[in-house]
């Protein structure tokens, strides 16, 4: 089938509307996740139930974002070089990273009223570690996923190799170790590939999953699998965590089976939602405040835990309440993305919030 001018450009914008829908979704999730920590607290009564419902609920965001990354950069060879590639990797992520990290050292320092060990290897060591906010784990998996891409990009029948990387990623990184909990057994993970280790297997499944048009019946049954992933870490954590001191993580992690299952059926259902016939007249006025948060995302998320962390302590807020852990989390988003908004206008300042 050979599409025309415009066709193709229908479906360029098709497909950057709904990786900005899933990354501003993803955004907004991964914040009330943080919002909603009252869950590793394990609350009894009615809290614990929705927390967990909370916490299960919203788990796709992180591999989501994983995945964006895979389907908008495994083809960088095609735009760029690889050295202008890391060039971009480095200004763009890296030395945001390492300034927002030394920023909330003094965050915390002034708000808990603590002095700060200045050594270069304890600061090291918080940074690597994501001590300092601990949110920012995220940005170690990712700038290795970053590292192996110019490998990842350059594989001859990229679906073909790909898929088989990922089911033996799904065997070896969800499966397999979930089975061996369950079943008491110790797992090794010298068994792992390494090339379906860590979350390059949701690096390559965004690209999969982006570039191959699934047919209606696939796209139901990754939903329903979809539903079973987060039903059984709902389930499964309620019940595990049944006369323990703490949360029972046998059914957590985000290369787990449930989180894996879950994060599938959502992206194939954002990637897959018909857009213009769900805003219908709105779709222009819609399509231009997403692509603008989208914009966003990277900063709003370096920022915002800096208001999950202050707000509470400053404004005597009770963390406990949904009001908080859904209407904060929103509050929170909006209040970061304003800010990061106005950061952009400033020309040096901007380079801290890409």
């Amino acid at each position: 089938m050979i599409l025309h001018t415009s066709d193709r450009n229908r479906k360029v914008c098709e497909k950057k509307f709904y990786m900005a829908a899933a990354n501003v979704a993803a955004c907004l999730g991964v914040i009330i996740l943080h919002t909603n920590f009252v869950f590793w607290t394990k609350p009894g009564g009615r809290l614990w139930i929705t927390s967990c419902f909370l916490e299960t609920f919203f788990y796709w965001p992180v591999p989501i974002f994983f995945m964006l990354s895979g389907a908008n950069l495994l083809d960088y060879p095609e735009r760029y070089s690889t050295e202008e590639f890391l060039k971009r990797r480095v200004s763009k992520t890296l030395i945001p990273f390492l300034f927002w990290s030394l920023a909330a050292e003094l965050y915390l320092s002034a708000l808990y009223d603590r002095s700060i060990d200045w050594s270069l290897p304890r600061v090291m060591n918080d940074i690597l570690n994501a001590r300092t906010f601990s949110v920012y784990w995220f940005f170690l998996p990712l700038f290795a996923s970053y590292l192996s891409m110019p490998v990842l990009a350059r594989v001859e029948s990229k679906i073909r190799s790909y898929l088989y990387a990922i089911v033996c990623g799904m065997f070896f990184v969800c499966i397999l170790p979930l089975a061996c909990r369950l079943l008491d057994i110790q797992m090794n993970s010298e068994v792992i590939p390494p090339i379906a280790g860590g979350y390059l297997i949701y690096i390559m499944l965004g690209y999969v999953l982006d570039r191959v048009e699934l047919p209606r019946r696939t796209r139901y049954a990754f939903y329903l699998l979809g539903v079973a992933g987060w039903l059984m870490q709902f389930v499964g954590t309620l019940l595990a965590s049944e006369g323990e001191i703490g949360v029972n993580v046998t059914f957590k992690g985000y290369t787990n089976l449930p989180a894996f299952l879950q994060a599938i059926g959502v992206f194939v259902f954002l990637k897959s939602v018909n857009y213009e016939k769900l805003f219908g007249n709105r779709m222009e006025r819609v399509r231009k405040s997403v692509m603008s948060l989208s914009s966003l995302t990277y900063g709003i998320y370096l920022i915002h835990y800096f208001f999950v962390v202050g707000l509470p302590r400053l404004l005597d807020i009770q963390t406990t309440k949904l009001s908080w852990r859904l209407g904060g989390a929103v509050g929170i988003f909006l209040l970061s993305a304003g800010i990061v908004w106005l950061m952009k206008k400033i020309p040096l300042v901007r380079r801290l919030v890409p």
